[in-house]
């Protein structure tokens, strides 16, 4: 009877790659192989076909050779098949076995962290004023999270004993068992993949060793810390349980409460300094409070316009973990009065005839383009 056509043995294409001759053998040795089909000369004849047809179309060498010369390349010679059915099975299954292990190893290592249960993280938001965040502050915060059982000092067992090593799984968390070339783990029903077990269970906590509570829990907040910044607490989370190794953490996350003079971002603080017109048109020296609580001088020029900014230098807040401080920006905001008072009025309108005797390059500019427009606009 003459053989088959190796192609059609796996079902692909000639052009067909590499590992799409791999991925259909795999296919074709799953469910043709002699392990899921006992006493089957038809199954086991199908196996050792696609096994021959995997390893020459596999091959850069003998490939080449099958396609021009068909399987009168291999008679005669030893360049046919020369591995067992199981060998080529072992080599192509190699590489999805080793995943395939990993997987299970990540599994395993998976039941280990849950089997040894850390106490949870806790998240708290905490408000400081701005001034607590420059100097840096030690608060004491309130925490409702849970902790040792009182019934059982966290134990979780009514005697007071810790938790044992499961007896049905021996402390492994799990049970093996073979189906044909897989090995499987099942996880152990009497401790759930812990490995311990709680004899004699605490009735308050019902052996989880847990209740909740409130503690409080001193938290120092670094100097210069800013809105957002995270502080952990080590072991100040939620307690361990009877199950677990260690409690969990805290996480504090600093919120800045908005101040009624400055605005920082980054390390810069922003002051917006609101003044007459007076001040930006004839100049002074002013006074400004600064972060520290101190007091800082600045001088006005005189004709400085509405949002010019002056900076101050090392005047701002510090950078977290450092001693180096960032500036103060002083931002000005010209106040045009609202109701002005008949004497107000008057100067005013002096004031504006003497403007019209004198030079004005900015504003003298700006009626210049807006006499060009109008112009233009009039041809269209």
């Amino acid at each position: 009877m003459a053989k088959q056509d190796y192609y059609d043995v796996l079902g692909v294409p000639r052009n067909a790659s590499v590992e799409s001759v791999k991925r259909a053998y795999r296919s074709l040795a799953m469910k043709h192989h002699p392990d899921r089909n006992p006493g089957n000369k038809k199954a086991e004849q199908a196996f050792k076909d696609a096994t021959e047809a995997y390893e020459v179309l596999s091959d850069e060498r003998k490939r080449p050779a099958y396609d021009r010369y068909g399987h009168s390349a291999f008679q005669g010679n030893t360049e046919g098949s020369q591995k067992s059915s199981s060998d080529v099975f072992g080599d192509v299954f190699g590489d999805m076995f080793s995943e395939f292990a990993d997987i299970m190893g990540a599994g395993r290592r998976d039941m280990q962290s849950r089997r040894a249960q850390n106490g949870i993280d806790l998240r708290i938001d905490l408000d400081l004023s701005l001034e607590e965040t420059f100097y840096g502050v030690e608060k004491s915060i309130e925490v409702t999270a849970p902790i040792a059982c009182e019934g059982c000092n966290g134990k979780g067992s009514s005697t007071g004993r810790a938790a044992q090593s499961c007896p049905e799984c021996n402390g492994s968390g799990t049970f093996r068992s073979q189906q044909g070339f897989f090995t499987l783990e099942h996880t152990c029903r009497r401790c759930k993949g812990g490995g311990k077990v709680i004899t004699n269970p605490c009735r308050r906590c019902n052996g989880s060793g847990q209740m909740r509570g409130r503690s409080r829990i001193s938290v120092k907040i670094p100097r210069g810390a800013d809105n957002g910044t995270r502080i952990r607490v080590s072991g100040s989370g939620g307690y361990k349980g009877a199950m677990g190794e260690k409690n969990g953490d805290l996480y504090v996350f600093v919120k800045t409460k908005i101040h009624p003079i400055f605005q920082r971002e980054r390390n810069t603080i922003y002051c917006r300094f609101t003044t007459p017109i007076t001040t930006v048109a004839l100049g002074r020296a002013i006074t400004l409070p600064s972060i520290d609580g101190g007091k800082v001088s600045l001088k006005i020029p005189a004709g400085s316009q509405n949002s010019d900014k002056f900076r101050l230098r090392g005047k701002g807040t510090y950078t977290l973990q450092s001693a180096t401080r960032g500036d103060m920006l002083v931002v000005l905001e010209v106040e045009v009065p609202h109701n002005l008072s008949e004497s107000q009025r008057k100067l005013f309108e002096a004031l504006e005839k003497e403007e019209m005797k004198s030079q004005n390059p900015e504003s003298e500019n700006f009626l210049a383009r807006v006499k060009e427009f109008w112009k233009n606009n009039k041809k269209l």
